[in-house]
């Protein structure tokens, strides 16, 4: 679970990634941004996956959820909407 700052993964995250072992693991991979339109969430998604595979880890699912805008939290009924929403499509 993890924000994207500028379209981009987090460095921090990134630097975990490259010295996880992920070896036996299943991993969901979420993540926090503030556009609406989750632009670039596909290709961190990617990213993220391809470290978590060559650390013999196995990515079981991905999820893009609209976090608080700069400088705010994310109220926690937008997440659970956003999170009612997968769970409960329709």
């Amino acid at each position: 679970m993890q924000p994207i700052w500028a379209s981009n993964a987090v460095p921090a995250m990134n630097a975990f990634l490259k010295q996880a072992d992920f070896s036996g693991k299943r991993v969901t991979i979420i993540t926090f941004q503030q556009f609406t339109d989750l632009r670039n969430s596909d290709k961190v998604h990617e990213n993220i996956a391809a470290a978590v595979k060559k650390q013999n880890g196995q990515v079981i699912g991905t999820y893009a959820f609209v976090g608080g805008k700069m400088g705010h939290c994310a109220a926690k009924n937008l997440i659970d909407e956003q999170i009612d929403s997968m769970i409960f499509p329709g």
